[in-house]
């Protein structure tokens, strides 16, 4: 039995990058020689096991043979007389198709090592048409080493065009591609996965609610600049996912009309349903959208209300993370103009200091619970906060 690293954390390695994830190869194995030396099976199709010392996981090397249709139609052998060359063949690019022994010693039977020294994204055989997921990868991949200068092989590419044509990306589950693209969220360079996606004339078959967006030049653009912002400011996954879907009514973004819309939430709420997303992911964005809904038809009237409504909206005495999100979402907006300009000003400079005054008020210091009930608490309550935050901007401004 021999154990190789494999796949990106070789490729990642030989790139300087930090390794995040190991990936483990097999070779003269079995499902039973493995179960007998204390690994925990993880799978019965694909036997993928768990070191029960580093929790890193462990195949066994496997051939494929397609005997159906999508990323689930294969017939896999997991024999212990596969070899590391033959496993190796069946990945998806040269450039994870490398292996390295526990002595360091490169396993490089496609010539993967000069492709990356050359920057190449390229498929190892022409089994790569046979699953669909590929196509995402590889514009994962390709986003994801942009700034190395990678480029997508031509060959490589227009099979790419065949999986779209041939209909196989009709058969991967929305779980599947969410898989992908929270990959993708997790890294830069965002708006080159899409753009690749739509050269391929994937996009409207994988995300439809971003089909408008490419046959828009402007709205593209925006798209663009606005992501290449987010990439610089370095903003977590749920920024990300929101101003994704900003996208879905791709009417919003423009210098002269910021138009919201309700129907832009039951889209959003759509697309987290088919994707079967964590609800964490809709809760944000509803959240922020209302949010950022009430920011913009602000009419200087009722300043405090419509401060105190804003914590309101967020739950922020529940939600406390949220307050930070809405203000790194606020930034963008000020930094294309996208939103009144007075208004984004103000709650930049103002937003953490009633976030803190209102955070801190002691409630049970001014009102006895014990002779209120219902929706007078409520009331009382929003009362109290109201009055500390004009007594604050009285003693403040």
């Amino acid at each position: 039995m021999k154990i190789y690293m494999v796949g990106g954390a070789v490729r990642d390695k030989l790139l300087g990058l930090n390794i995040r994830d190991r990936d483990w190869l097999v070779v003269g194995s079995t499902y039973k020689n493995m179960i007998n030396l204390g690994y925990k099976p993880i799978g019965n199709f694909f036997p993928v096991f768990i070191n029960p010392i580093t929790k890193e996981e462990y195949a066994l090397a496997r051939k494929e043979k397609k005997n159906g249709v999508g990323y689930k139609g294969f017939y896999c052998s997991f024999s212990s007389d596969v070899t590391l060359e033959e496993d190796l063949f069946r990945r998806d690019l040269t450039i994870n198709s490398i292996a390295m022994d526990k002595n360091g010693k490169y396993f490089d039977p496609y010539n993967g090592i000069n492709d990356i020294r050359n920057r190449v994204i390229r498929n190892v055989s022409h089994y790569f048409i046979d699953d669909p997921i590929r196509l995402l990868r590889v514009a994962r991949f390709y986003s994801y080493l942009l700034n190395f200068n990678f480029y997508i092989e031509n060959n490589t590419f227009n099979l790419m065009k065949k999986i779209v044509i041939n209909g196989e990306l009709s058969y991967i589950t929305p779980e599947r591609i969410w898989i992908e693209f929270k990959k993708v969220l997790n890294n830069k360079n965002i708006y080159f996965f899409f753009s690749i996606l739509n050269k391929c004339n994937a996009i409207n078959i994988i995300f439809p609610e971003l089909n408008n967006i490419f046959n828009n030049i402007k709205i593209r653009y925006y798209f663009y600049l606005i992501f290449k912002k987010i990439d610089y400011l370095n903003y977590n996954i749920y920024i990300k996912f929101i101003f994704f879907c900003f996208f879905f009514n791709y009417t919003i973004f423009s210098r002269k009309y910021f138009i919201y819309s309700d129907f832009i939430l039951n889209n959003v709420k759509k697309f987290c349903i088919k994707f079967r997303l964590p609800s964490k992911y809709f809760f944000y964005f509803k959240k922020i959208f209302l949010v950022i809904k009430l920011i913009y038809f602000f009419n200087n009237k009722n300043l405090f209300n419509f401060l105190l409504d804003i914590f309101y909206k967020l739950d922020i005495w529940r939600n406390t993370n949220l307050i930070f999100n809405l203000y790194n979402i606020l930034i963008i907006l000020k930094f294309f103009n996208l939103i009144n300009i007075n208004i984004i000003c103000f709650l930049e400079n103002n937003l953490f200091k009633i976030y803190k005054l209102l955070v801190n008020l002691k409630i049970k210091d001014y009102i006895n619970f014990n002779s209120l009930k219902g929706k007078c608490i409520k009331k009382n309550i929003y009362k109290l906060r109201l009055l500390t935050l004009k007594k604050f901007f009285k003693l403040n401004f």
